[in-house]
């Protein structure tokens, strides 16, 4: 009974009709020949071995936070985290309240205060002082920014090196032309491991508690997840494998700022940062809107024309341009500030070595 319940709603949910171009079916995606290193993208693939890859790249982050990024940081002065009790006395109620709640609403913390019988204030000044705490620790900042760092970097040179000779990264026009496309082998394990990247910052969500920007970060990890599980399902990998790869550029350069500045190697930092802007403005501003969004609602339309799934694809790209423009505001108005607060503590530095005179 199961089994035709699944079975109907796969036929259903997958209908060529509303993710294949007119002139393509799933029997064309079918890999008659499984010998070949090219073959088509199977959707299986997409699903079960990024999520294997994922777990393991969580269990290697903490490796190499506890046995090679954390002495690093100690080894340059950063401390590790001590967690003291916020009201001066223990309370597991609230530390493991603290530790299992992703954001603190107001119900959660109105129950607490009813079990522990504290008043609300109290409780949320206790909250308050334990997510200090955490936020407070450079070495946490410092590990995390290296494991980023790490990650990107990998992914970059694995991009590098499966796109360098496709000729659909320098003519966008490629993307859509010989339609459907055969995956390369490593075509194939790019893809695997940016969704592995992909999910394994979904998990790193839910551990690392008190994200700032949890629900930002949700929605764009999973926005991200759905459009190259999509792209790979429905045979649109060329324009979604350079997509991944214009993505990762940036992300090196921000890591690599936030690990200099943990450090307070605050030159380095700042030319980082704006080399990372500048690097932002230009693939994400330009590049990614311009090119690669413009080739995929007009250049496609001259191949194969509109079906039900453009107007998907398209939107959730509309919205990744959206979420790039808010986190661009975010990025210039950091710059902005900093450059102003610099003018403003060189002009206080050097009026207050002015000698007075009458």
């Amino acid at each position: 009974m199961l089994l035709e319940i699944y079975s109907t709603f796969k036929t259903w949910f997958w209908n060529e009709d509303f993710w294949l171009p007119g002139n393509v079916t799933w029997a064309d995606l079918e890999n008659k020949d499984r010998d070949r290193n090219d073959l088509y993208p199977v959707t299986s693939d997409i699903i079960h071995y990024p999520l294997f890859l994922a777990l393991v790249l969580v269990l290697i982050r903490r490796i190499l936070e506890s046995f090679v990024f954390a002495p690093i940081g100690l080894k340059n002065g950063l401390k590790k985290k001590v967690i003291l009790e916020p009201s001066g006395r223990p309370n597991l109620i609230l530390e493991n309240a603290y530790r299992t709640m992703i954001s603190q609403s107001q119900n959660q913390i109105d129950g607490l205060s009813k079990q522990l019988d504290w008043s609300v204030r109290e409780v949320e000044r206790w909250l308050r002082k334990r997510t200090k705490q955490d936020k407070s620790c450079k070495l946490n900042k410092f590990t995390e920014a290296c494991w980023n760092f790490t990650l990107y970097s990998v992914a970059f040179v694995f991009g590098l090196s499966s796109l360098w000779n496709k000729p659909w990264l320098w003519d966008t026009k490629k993307f859509w032309i010989d339609h459907p496309h055969r995956a390369t082998v490593d075509i194939w394990g790019y893809f695997i491991f940016q969704t592995a990247i992909i999910w394994s910052m979904i998990f790193d969500l839910f551990i690392d508690k008190n994200r700032k920007e949890f629900r930002l970060y949700l929605v764009h990890h999973i926005n991200h997840l759905v459009l190259i599980t999509f792209s790979w399902a429905c045979n649109i990998i060329r324009a979604g494998s350079v997509i991944l790869f214009l993505h990762d550029t940036t992300h090196i350069l921000l890591e690599a700022s936030k690990t200099l500045k943990c450090l307070k190697l605050q030159v380095g930092a700042q030319v980082l940062f704006i080399a990372f802007t500048a690097v932002w403005i230009v693939t994400r501003c330009w590049i990614f809107p311009f090119r690669i969004v413009y080739s995929s609602l007009f250049e496609s339309l001259r191949v194969y024309g509109t079906f039900p799934a453009y107007y998907l694809f398209n939107g959730m790209m509309l919205m990744v341009v959206f979420m790039n423009l808010l986190w661009s505001y975010a990025i210039i108005k950091i710059l902005v500030n900093a450059y102003l607060l610099h003018k403003i503590e060189k002009v206080m530095t050097s009026e207050s070595e002015d000698p007075k005179t009458d």
